[in-house]
């Protein structure tokens, strides 16, 4: 990794992954947040759900990934 500073927090914590997209350093926490993010940016600019709508949400992360929230 090229750097072991987290380029949202700016090393508060330090950085975990380098994110493919952007080929920069983020920390866990930060990563999260920048990806919830840009997943409801998206999804509010391309109006891809009604209010009221009821939808599944999918991930492939490989073996072990955990995801504990639910998004209404």
């Amino acid at each position: 990794m090229p750097s072991t500073v987290c380029v949202s927090c700016r090393g508060e914590r330090p950085a975990a992954l380098v994110r493919p997209k952007t080929s920069e350093p983020y920390c866990k926490i930060c990563f999260f947040e920048a990806f919830e993010r840009e997943i409801h940016e998206t999804i509010v600019k391309e109006q891809l759900f009604k209010p009221g709508e009821t939808i599944a949400v999918a991930a492939s992360g490989g073996k072990g990934i955990k995801k504990n929230d639910i998004f209404n």
